[in-house]
């Protein structure tokens, strides 16, 4: 059978020469489809190459990504016309990416987008653009990358596309959107290679927003997962914290302890040690919490985890053990730690207010000619304002009341006593039974002005006013320097 040649060429070199250039056109598609072949399969091997500890790309590693860049870069030049050009485009962007050159990757993918008109090809070189400008943190660029994939057609999203879109978006800090497509993720693709770190972003967001009945929830439906170690880490830490948070502290406790099987970075070994001894001080198991804290303080030297440390030892010495002088010490180690500690400030308040107190206690100690009444009525201030101890004020008004019932400072500590038990307390069976006693007791003082009004209200029904419009909302006139910045809050 004859196969005519009708171009010019074939006319002129005849039936020979028409095969022989078809052949050559064969041989064309061979060559290019050969090297792009060899180029994915270079790369394929270099993504199975397991990176360092650190995310750097293997020297090996690199080398093949480097060929498989210039193999492509030869067939895009080479065959112009190829149908595999976008394949080759979209190849040298995922080498870039995966050896961390994030901007030359965007910059492959951007050319790609603008000049394929394979879509398949698009979203997945729009991927790796967003997983480019999250690894730059830009996450600003990412997330419109991000949504486009996912907005252009929502009910077939991907599921990357979703955890991109999702993680991008806690990064923003808008985690209401970000719950809502790691969720969809979770629903949508219950087998996915990105569901377990969906669902630990998503327990983590539930728990930072305070939703831990939320957030239990989502940890519970991963404990029928086989995790791999560093996401079994992530899992453990974060849910016995959830725990203390919610003082289940026994819970708390049992999960770190499982956590000991574990090689854990220094980091997160400091973190975990720190809410582990919290949950200890919370079973009141007070010697395993001291020394799991004077083990973060000596390990960890000079940094936000000591100043942590010493400031819950100050916390265990006053609150627990009542040894403020040990307190006080604790206290003052806090700043030498670290300086922009966020426990530095309320230390060096407390510290302060400790050796006030000490003071105090040795005026009363001394022998000398004090003021008792305004002695015993100091201590109980510093303790309701200064260290919210509700329990050791009341003790020291009620001293007052006892012992220098005709004081003027006396109708001060009934009114504080009820003030307590109402807004700090929320007993409103005690609350109402001492404004009584201040109305009764001391008919003419301010204070009996005040409680009636309170009267008032618990007869009516009415809700507690805001802490502006309270009367008397201080039990006493404090010194400016003792002035709450506002309300001491409702205990449950």
């Amino acid at each position: 059978m004859r196969y005519p040649c009708k171009n010019r060429f074939a006319r002129r070199v005849g039936v020979a020469g028409c095969v022989f250039a078809l052949l050559a056109l064969v041989g064309a598609g061979c060559a290019y489809f050969n090297t792009f072949y060899n180029a994915k399969k270079l790369y394929a091997d270099a993504s199975q190459t397991p990176k360092a500890r650190d995310g750097a790309t293997s020297s090996g590693a690199a080398d093949q990504y480097k060929k498989a860049i210039e193999k492509c870069q030869a067939l895009i030049a080479m065959y112009p016309k190829s149908k595999y050009v976008d394949d080759a485009m979209l190849l040298i962007g995922k080498c870039l990416y995966e050896q961390g050159e994030y901007g030359d990757a965007i910059a492959q993918l951007a050319e790609l987008d603008s000049v394929s008109r394979d879509e398949d090809i698009r979203a997945e070189g729009r991927v790796y653009a967003a997983r480019s400008y999250m690894a730059k943190d830009d996450i600003a660029s990412a997330v419109p990358i991000a949504r486009r994939l996912v907005d252009g057609d929502p009910d077939n999203a991907s599921d990357e596309s979703l955890f991109l879109l999702g993680t991008a978006l806690v990064k923003l800090g808008e985690e209401d959107q970000a719950v809502k497509y790691l969720e969809q993720l979770a629903t949508r693709y219950p087998k996915s290679a990105y569901r377990v770190e969906a669902d630990l972003e998503t327990a983590e967001v539930y728990a930072e927003r305070g939703e831990n009945e939320k957030s239990l929830a989502v940890y519970d439906r991963l404990k029928a997962v086989r995790l791999v170690e560093k996401d079994k880490i992530r899992y453990l830490s974060n849910l016995g914290k959830l725990h203390a948070d919610m003082g289940e502290y026994a819970k708390a406790v049992a999960v770190f302890r499982e956590l000991d099987g574990y090689v854990l970075d220094p980091v997160a070994k400091a973190a975990n040690l720190l809410v582990a001894a919290r949950a200890y001080a919370g079973l009141d198991s007070l010697p395993v919490a001291i020394d799991t804290y004077k083990t973060v303080a000596v390990s960890y030297p000079r940094s936000p985890f000591s100043a942590e440390a010493h400031y819950r030892l100050g916390e265990i010495y006053q609150d627990k053990l009542d040894s403020l002088q040990i307190a006080e010490r604790e206290f003052n180690e806090v700043s030498g730690q670290s300086a922009s500690s966020p426990f530095a400030d309320e230390a060096i308040s407390r510290s302060s207010a400790i050796s006030k107190l000490l003071k105090l206690r040795d005026s009363l100690k001394s022998g000398a000619a004090v003021d008792s009444a305004g002695v015993e009525f100091d201590l109980a201030e510093l303790e309701l304002f200064q260290f919210k101890n509700y329990v050791k004020a009341l003790g020291g008004y009620k001293k007052v009341l006892d012992e220098y019932p005709d004081s003027e400072l006396a109708p001060k500590a009934a009114y504080a006593i009820a003030y307590i038990y109402d807004v700090n307390m929320g007993d409103a069976q005690k609350a109402r039974e001492a404004y009584e006693h201040v109305v009764n007791r001391y008919p003419e003082s301010q204070q009996a002005e005040y409680a009636r009004q309170a009267l008032t209200r618990f007869q009516t029904g009415q809700p507690l006013p805001p802490p502006d419009q309270q009367p008397g909302q201080q039990p006493t006139e404090q010194p400016p320097e003792q002035q709450p910045a506002q309300q001491p809050e409702k205990q449950p």
